[in-house]
């Protein structure tokens, strides 16, 4: 006797010309496909006001929303609940168009989910991007604003929807995810924030080439396994960089977090006025940090045993090339293995302050 079964796979396509549409599509089952396209590349007064919601229950699936170019205050929202699933918002992503004051929020609750991604290119201002996930092992979620984007806020949630600060209420562990934000090639004055729950996740923020006044904001809450976080800002002048990891963690958690942070570029012209602050707790946290320029601040704390503070790439000397620049170091080992920190600076005019405790109980 032979069995033979079917995978159900269910398609739906939409395409909406005009203003106030309103697109609602449902899908339960597995091996789905939904896609919404919502404007068009040509006319410029129709693309406004839109809206988009796809709800898809069931894995191995894949929708995509897309509000194509000079799209304006228009909001695309993507649900996708299971595993092995694939999302794509795109608002404006080719050259030529326009974007403004859209709003994108995707979220996903399960696990091995990829190429989960936001799009808001090319001239694009005054856009909102919200990513959440709930689940293991997701991979590539990015959100990029790119291409002279300005005014842009863009945040990855693994693990729940808490606001900074308010950390461990709201959050679920969950462990595995790379989340990367990417608001470069002369864009400025943009928000970039991830927030990751629970053991072994990447975090990485780029914010390069000719940008200024942007933010961006790594917070990893582990619980045993370490995480990673990198932030980039080349040509920046005014840029804000900050990674916390390990605070208020799920019982307390065993440091061993990675956290990276480049500020500035050889023309000092270009890169000035910076801040970074990275803190970590709990043992063998490695701080990783370099900053070009006049005017940076770099503080950087480490609470536990063996922790390190040194350069990138490979150098063991944290640096700051320039002038008028502050770097104040502060470690405290609550017994045990030392702490070690190796900086230098190069120029005029720079203050270094290094502070290392140890408390060794009775």
């Amino acid at each position: 006797m032979v069995f033979s079964a079917a995978i159900a796979q269910n398609q739906a396509t939409l395409r909406q010309v005009g203003t106030q549409l309103n697109s609602t599509q449902n899908q339960v089952g597995s091996h789905l496909m939904s896609t919404v396209i919502q404007g068009t590349g040509t006319n410029t007064a129709i693309n406004s006001h839109n809206t988009a919601l796809t709800d898809q229950l069931g894995n191995n699936s894949t929708a995509t929303v897309e509000q194509r170019l000079f799209s304006t205050a228009n909001t695309a929202i993507l649900i996708q609940k299971g595993d092995n699933n694939a999302g794509a918002i795109e608002q404006n992503v080719a050259s030529g168009g326009m974007g403004v004051g859209n709003t994108a929020e995707l979220f996903q609750a399960g696990n091995n989910n990829l190429s989960t991604i936001v799009q808001q290119n090319n001239v694009s201002f005054g856009n909102q991007a919200y990513l959440n996930q709930y689940g293991n092992n997701n991979n590539e979620t990015r959100i990029t604003q790119s291409t002279l984007s300005f005014r842009n806020k863009a945040t990855i949630d693994m693990g729940g929807d808490g606001p900074m600060g308010m950390y461990p209420n709201g959050w679920t562990p969950v462990n595995g995810g790379t989340a990367i934000i990417e608001q470069m090639d002369n864009s400025h004055d943009n928000i970039a924030r991830i927030g990751q729950s629970g053991d072994g996740h990447i975090g990485r923020i780029y914010q390069n080439n000719n940008t200024a006044n942007s933010e961006a904001y790594i917070e990893q809450y582990p619980s045993e396994q370490a995480n990673n976080a990198l932030i980039q800002q080349t040509n920046q002048s005014s840029g804000t960089a900050r990674i916390t990891q390990n605070q208020n963690s799920f019982g307390g958690g065993s440091g061993a977090n990675l956290a990276e942070v480049f500020q500035g570029s050889n023309a000092f012209s270009l890169s000035g006025g910076n801040y970074t602050l990275i803190t970590q707790e709990n043992a063998n946290n490695i701080s990783r940090n370099q900053q070009l320029g006049t005017n940076n601040v770099a503080i950087i704390s480490q609470t536990g045993n063996g922790n390190i503070v040194e350069g990138l790439g490979g150098d063991p000397i944290a640096r700051q090339i320039g002038s008028a620049n502050q770097l104040h170091v502060t470690q405290s080992s609550l017994g045990g293995p030392g702490n070690v920190a190796h900086v230098s600076q190069l120029g005029t005019g720079n203050v270094a302050i290094i502070s290392q405790v140890s408390q060794v109980s009775n």
